[in-house]
């Protein structure tokens, strides 16, 4: 029995790290679909369905921060509301140009009643400050909008590189007890305890 047990453990083991290696990259870099007629990653499809339940709730003055060059935000909201975009480069679709960490040399404080951030705080240097900075342009009782990647592939480049991955607990310390968020949801998307990402509703 000795003996089996010493040639089966090794190849399972060695068939588990195999299997591991190659199934990991395809689990942390999820695939995509046709989705209303273009093709998006699943994650994409999940932002995209979370702003759009928010569609009939948003209304004043909205800031979408990191927005790039993702135009359906503002297909979605400008007719609704006062929509303004930023970002750290130049673009077609980037209202102002500024930088996360010093929103409040850019914005006024207290001015926008939903600040939107998709996707931008794990390519953050200092997400800590970010925050802060978020919850300062919101008015008393403004609502953040904001998603952040977990189990997810590397997607930094030279420009804009790759920092962070927040769990929830995580997201709870930074928006809670260093921003000073009132009320915090954190939805897991994907297996609670093995998720792709986060959609967070925060209230100021």
């Amino acid at each position: 029995m000795k003996n089996i047990t010493k040639v089966v453990y090794p190849f399972i083991k060695h068939l588990y790290s195999s299997l591991y290696n190659f199934l990991l990259p395809v689990l942390v870099h999820p695939p995509g679909k046709i989705y209303r007629g273009a093709f998006y990653t699943f994650t994409r499809i999940n932002i995209i369905e979370f702003l759009e339940s928010w569609q009939d709730k948003i209304h004043g003055k909205v800031l979408d921060v990191g927005v790039g060059m993702w135009e359906y935000p503002r297909q979605l909201f400008a007719d609704r509301c006062e929509y303004t975009t930023t970002d750290c480069f130049e673009g077609a679709n980037v209202d102002v140009v500024s930088n996360i960490h010093q929103l409040t040399a850019s914005f006024s404080p207290s001015s926008f009643d939903f600040v939107i951030c998709t996707d931008v705080l794990e390519h953050v240097e200092r997400p800590w400050i970010a925050i802060k900075e978020l919850h300062s342009l919101l008015k008393s009782g403004g609502i953040l909008l904001l998603t952040v990647p977990f189990n997810y592939y590397l997607h930094g480049n030279e420009y804009v590189k790759d920092y962070w991955r927040f769990t929830a607990d995580g997201l709870q310390q930074l928006l809670v007890q260093e921003a000073g968020f009132l009320q915090v949801t954190i939805i897991p998307i994907g297996h609670q305890r093995f998720p792709f990402s986060y959609q967070i509703i925060a209230q100021k």
